[in-house]
C-alpha cells in the first residue's frame, strides 16, 4: 500500500505562556501562524509524509504527541481543534479530528465512522462497503 500522507490545521487557541510553548514544539514539525488581529492566538499546520497523520516524531526522531503536547500548554478553558485529511493515493482516503481541552482530556470524530452512521439508512442493515478496503 502507498505511504500516508495528508495535511493538518488547527483552530486557533491561546496558550499559557507563548515562549514556553514555542520551545516545547521547537523540534516538531509543524507551522506556526499567530493570528492576525490578536497576537494571542496560535494555530498549527501541518504537512505529514510519514504514514503517522498529525506527525508523532520531531524532526530529530524523537517520539512525541502534538496532542499531549499541546494540551498541556494551553490556556484555562481552551480548546484545540486537530483536523487532518489525507489518503494514501487513490486507495484510501480518510480523515479525523482530534480536539484536546486545557486538562488533557480529548474527543474524536473519524470519517469512516460514517460507514456505521450509513448502516442506519440501509433496508437491511448491511454495513455499505468501501470502494477500496
Amino acid at each position: 500500500m502507498p505511504a500516508y500522507s495528508a495535511i493538518g490545521l488547527t483552530n486557533y487557541f491561546r496558550v499559557k505562556d507563548k515562549e514556553a510553548f514555542y520551545e516545547a514544539i521547537a523540534d516538531y514539525p509543524a507551522k506556526v501562524f499567530v493570528h492576525p488581529e490578536d497576537d494571542q492566538l496560535i494555530s498549527l499546520a501541518a504537512e505529514c509524509y510519514d504514514d503517522q497523520g498529525w506527525h508523532k516524531t520531531t524532526r530529530s526522531g524523537k517520539r512525541f504527541s502534538i496532542y499531549s503536547t499541546v494540551g498541556k500548554h494551553l490556556a484555562d478553558d481552551e480548546v484545540a481543534v486537530f483536523i487532518e485529511v489525507g489518503g494514501a493515493r487513490l486507495t484510501y482516503l480518510g480523515g479525523k479530528a482530534i480536539a484536546v481541552n486545557s486538562k488533557g482530556k480529548r474527543t474524536t470524530v473519524d470519517l469512516s465512522d460514517i460507514y456505521e452512521k450509513a448502516r442506519a439508512l440501509t433496508k437491511d442493515g448491511e454495513l455499505p462497503r468501501p470502494a477500496f478496503s
